[in-house]
């Protein structure tokens, strides 16, 4: 009955602590970002969480996809700026 009870209980404990993968559309935010930055050292505020082992893909895949939502929003901004100043949206498209 112990060994029934033990593998499951393996199973879970390795996966319940995996992180979730970093999405694509973060990795495009980030190289939007850092295109961005480029061209405004000022920046556009810090973003490290959606770095590829940043806190966005430490936590639950609930907690990533809201992540990758933001990623969206920041990709849509930060290239609708770009173009607004007539600077090339590089891979902010």
């Amino acid at each position: 009955m112990t060994k029934k009870l033990l593998l499951p209980l393996l199973v879970v404990m390795l996966f319940a602590g995996c992180p979730v993968q970093q999405s694509e559309t973060c990795a495009q935010f980030r190289d939007c970002k850092a295109h961005y930055d480029s061209i405004d050292p000022l920046g556009s505020g810090e973003s490290t969480a959606y770095d590829a082992d940043g806190s966005c893909w430490q936590g639950t895949q609930e907690q990533a996809d809201a992540c990758t939502a933001a990623c969206e929003g920041g990709l849509e901004w930060l290239g609708d700026e770009l173009e607004s100043r007539g600077e090339d949206i590089g891979p902010c498209e």
